[in-house]
C-alpha cells in the first residue's frame, strides 16, 4: 500500500524574510515578464501564432531546424530554468514549506528528468546510459524530481560535446549520476553545496549562480536524502544522491 505523508510547518513571517522573499517575487516576475515577451517575438516571427504551453512553443521551433530556432528553443529553455530555480528557491526557503512524502518507483521519475533534457543530450551529442533503476523509495516526488533536473543540467553544463552521462542505481537505494566532464577542483570540492559558490568552474561561466547544488543539499537534506560528490578535474563528477531512507526533518 502506498502510504503518502503530508509534512507541513508554519511559523510567523520575520522582516528579513519578507524582503528577502520580495525580491525573489520581482525577479520571478521579471523573468515570466522576458519569457512573454520572447513568445510574442516568436509568435510574430511565426505568423501571429502564439503557443501559451511550452510544449507546443517548443514543438514550433522544431519543426524549422535553423541556426535562428536552435537559440530561441536554447535560450527559452534557459529562461525557463531560472524561473524554475528561483520558485523553488523561495519555496524551500520560505516559512511556510509543504513536502509530501509517499514511496515512488525510481525509473519514472528520473526519465521524466532526462525526457526535458532531451534536447540538450541531442544537440551536444551527449551519449546517455541509463541503466535499470528497479527500486521504489520514500521521498517526495516533485521535490526529487528537481534534484535531479538541476543535476542533469550541471553535468550537461560541464560536459563537452561527444561526451557520456550515466545514471545508475547501488544497492540498496543509491542514485549515481557520473559525467566525463571537466570536474571539480580539489579545493572546491568541499564547498560547491554553499549558497552562491560558484568555484573555478563557475567563475569561467559569468551565469553561474552557486544556488542549485545548494538548493539540492537543501532539499535532500529536508527529506533524510545523502547527497556525496566525487570529482577528478579531467576526468569527471559523480554525484550519489542516497535514497535508503527519509527522515524529514523541520526547516528551522
Amino acid at each position: 500500500m502506498d502510504a503518502t505523508v503530508r509534512r507541513t510547518r508554519t511559523r510567523p513571517m520575520k522582516t528579513k524574510s519578507r524582503t528577502k522573499d520580495t525580491f525573489i517575487e520581482k525577479t520571478v516576475i521579471q523573468l515570466v515578464v522576458s519569457i512573454m515577451v520572447l513568445c510574442v517575438c516568436i509568435a510574430a516571427r511565426y505568423g501571429g501564432v502564439l503557443a501559451a504551453e511550452r510544449e507546443q512553443l517548443s514543438l514550433l521551433l522544431r519543426q524549422e531546424d535553423s541556426e535562428l530556432t536552435r537559440e530561441l528553443a536554447s535560450e527559452l529553455f534557459k529562461t525557463e530554468q531560472y524561473v524554475e530555480m528561483a520558485l523553488s528557491y523561495q519555496r524551500v526557503n520560505s516559512v511556510s514549506s509543504d513536502f509530501v512524502l509517499g514511496r515512488r518507483p525510481l525509473e519514472p521519475l528520473v526519465r521524466q528528468a532526462v525526457k526535458k533534457y532531451a534536447p540538450l543530450f541531442n544537440r551536444r551529442r551527449i551519449a546517455l546510459d541509463l541503466q535499470p533503476l528497479s527500486v521504489q523509495v520514500l521521498t517526495d516526488e516533485k521535490w526529487l524530481c528537481f534534484v535531479v533536473e538541476q543535476l542533469l543540467s550541471n553535468a550537461l553544463k560541464y560536459t563537452p560535446t561527444g561526451g557520456r552521462i550515466t545514471i545508475r542505481l547501488e544497492p540498496p537505494a543509491t542514485l549515481v549520476i557520473q559525467d566525463t566532464g571537466i570536474g571539480i577542483a580539489p579545493e572546491d570540492l568541499p564547498r560547491v553545496c554553499e549558497k552562491g559558490y560558484t568555484g573555478r568552474n563557475g567563475r569561467q561561466d559569468m551565469r553561474a549562480t552557486g544556488i542549485g547544488l545548494y538548493l539540492c543539499k537543501q532539499v535532500l537534506t529536508r527529506l533524510g536524502h545523502g547527497l556525496e560528490l566525487r570529482s577528478v578535474p579531467g576526468e569527471g563528477t559523480t554525484v550519489l544522491v542516497d535514497l535508503a531512507s527519509a527522515d524529514f526533518h523541520d526547516n528551522d
